[in-house]
């Protein structure tokens, strides 16, 4: 009987440390999270991401896309940002060569800085050239990948055109992807306090423009509030 009432003691025992456990765990997975102090002044927030948000092209990717999808989608719209790109950089250097063509045509040949100022508008031309043929080429690139995604090709009305703005939107759906969402907490006295579980998150200062600086990896372990410093 001893022998007897000892083993259920002991059994009592086993089930109360089981849920002391228990309790310890759910109180450490409850209490991880990082305490960050940001001192750049132009803050406004601090994010905490499932993925690194450097590795993102600031796409709309919709959220029912598998991510073979989204990856195309995300390829895509790196094409057509490019393009844009360097038509931007094409239509304005084109421009200034244009105001550039019409006053050597009114200058005087003969002078002698004539033929340094054409070889440095010839120059000018050449690296306009080049500008144009790899905008054409991230056209054709940019085509090819819509038509392969076929009736998954996104509807380029939808997508912001504010950087920011598309750049939240892609980490959002990255977020989604990997089963975890983005954790924003704005500034407070330069303070914010992410409570997130335990794992490895991607911190970041959301800047007033809405765009991010300072990402760095840090690791959450349960039971823990970490403190973190971030600025420029």
């Amino acid at each position: 009987m001893p022998h007897h009432v000892g083993a259920r003691w002991a059994g009592a025992a086993r089930y109360a440390t089981a849920f002391a456990l228990l309790g310890a765990y759910g109180c450490a997975r409850d209490d991880a999270g990082v305490v960050v102090i940001v001192t750049d002044g132009s803050a406004r927030a601090v994010i905490a991401a499932p993925v690194d948000p450097r590795i993102l092209r600031p796409a709309t990717v919709p959220a029912s896309a598998t991510p073979a999808v989204a990856r195309s989608i995300a390829r895509y719209y790196a094409a057509t940002d490019s393009a844009d790109s360097l038509d931007g950089a094409f239509q304005t250097a084109r421009d200034s060569l244009n105001r550039e063509a019409r006053a050597l045509a009114d200058a005087d040949r003969r002078a002698d800085d004539y033929a340094r100022r054409f070889d440095t508008y010839m120059a000018r031309v050449a690296v306009a050239t080049r500008t144009r043929e790899a905008r054409d080429r991230a056209r054709r690139r940019a085509v090819s990948l819509r038509a392969q995604l076929g009736a998954d090709a996104p509807d380029p009305t939808l997508r912001p055109h504010d950087p920011a703005t598309r750049l939240r939107v892609a980490l959002d759906s990255a977020a989604h992807a990997s089963g975890r969402a983005v954790v924003r907490v704005a500034l407070r006295d330069r303070r914010s306090t992410l409570d997130v579980e335990p794992g490895v998150w991607w911190l970041a200062v959301e800047r007033a423009d809405g765009l991010l600086s300072g990402v760095r990896r840090h690791e959450v372990r349960a039971g823990t509030r970490d403190t973190v410093r971030m600025g420029r």
